[in-house]
């Protein structure tokens, strides 16, 4: 299935799930190992009869994050990416994304922590069990995780929207929705935005501005600057 469209009703296809990353959890079979044949007997051109070889048992591809059972299943320890590198079958809790996610990678939905090295560009999700890291920037986009950390800001064009369970951490934020049920950190500005912190919003970086939106956390909200001058 792999790198094919997710099928859905009415005989629909879905190209922003392309099942490019295979998830694993806990206790999924990996491989199995299929006996060794004794082999069937042959004749060679001359009508001779020829011995089959004894067929030899091969060793499960057993990777990080596996274990052996009953002798013939290789099955998951963890959550996380199936890699098959051809030698052996490993379990990783941690996605590399080296691009951005865009058509090419489709949505992606991990068990794990991610990490992006491009941008998320608007109309896909990313959601993860762990942390998300993404180096660039974040479009009308949905990003949901443990704790989000955008190195770039989100232009969320009033449809993009982060989730964490923890914190946030980014450099901007214009016309989105984020939510943290600890804190968020932001370095610049935030515009136009709606932002929701269990406990602490600082925007206490480079400018520190927050202007327009809607801003609320349960403790404390810290800028340099709050509103705008008529």
């Amino acid at each position: 299935e792999k790198g094919r469209p997710a099928a859905r009703a009415y005989d629909r296809v879905d190209y922003k799930d392309m099942n490019i990353f295979i998830r694993a959890q806990i206790g999924d079979v990996l491989a199995v190992r299929i006996p060794e044949t004794a082999g069937v007997p042959g004749k060679n051109v001359f009508g001779e009869d020829i011995a089959p070889k004894q067929g030899k048992a091969l060793a499960l591809p057993q990777g990080k994050n596996t274990k052996i059972v009953n002798n013939h299943e290789l099955v998951a320890l963890i959550d996380g990416q199936i890699v098959d590198d051809g030698k052996k079958i490993s379990v990783d809790p941690h996605l590399v994304i080296d691009s951005s996610v865009d058509v090419g990678t489709g949505n992606v939905d991990f068990a794990g922590s991610i990490e992006i090295k491009g941008d998320v560009e608007s109309g896909f999700i990313v959601q993860a069990t762990g942390d998300i890291e993404i180096k660039g920037m974040v479009g009308g986009a949905e990003v949901k995780g443990r704790s989000v950390i955008v190195h770039g800001g989100i232009r969320g064009m009033n449809i993009g929207k982060i989730r964490a369970l923890e914190d946030v951490s980014i450099s901007f934020i214009e016309n989105a929705d984020v939510v943290a049920e600890r804190d968020i950190y932001v370095n610049d500005v935030v515009l136009h935005a709606q932002m929701r912190a269990g406990h602490h919003i600082r925007v206490e970086g480079r400018r520190g501005i927050i202007t327009g939106g809607n801003i609320g956390a349960g403790e404390s909200i810290r800028a340099k600057i709050l509103g705008n001058a008529f």
